[in-house]
């Protein structure tokens, strides 16, 4: 059995490094990580790919949501 881990980010670089510190530290290990990032930057990108480097998961779905995606659409 696989389950969905879903976090959402919004300008989380500082608290990125314990998250994936922690989660890796899980004796579970069948799950689908699903990182919703509100705030996308260079930054953030470079450090996630540092982090997913020491601390692997299993599968994982980055999901950048752009500025024209905020709020109420009609």
């Amino acid at each position: 059995m696989e389950i969905a881990l879903v976090t959402v980010l919004y300008k989380s670089d500082a608290v990125l490094t314990g998250f994936f510190k922690t989660l890796s530290l899980q004796s579970f290990k069948q799950y689908h990580l699903y990182l919703i990032d509100n705030s996308p930057s260079a930054t953030s990108d470079q450090l996630l790919q540092t982090l997913l480097a020491a601390y692997p998961v299993p599968a994982y779905t980055h999901i950048k949501k752009s500025r024209q995606l905020r709020g109420c659409q009609r």
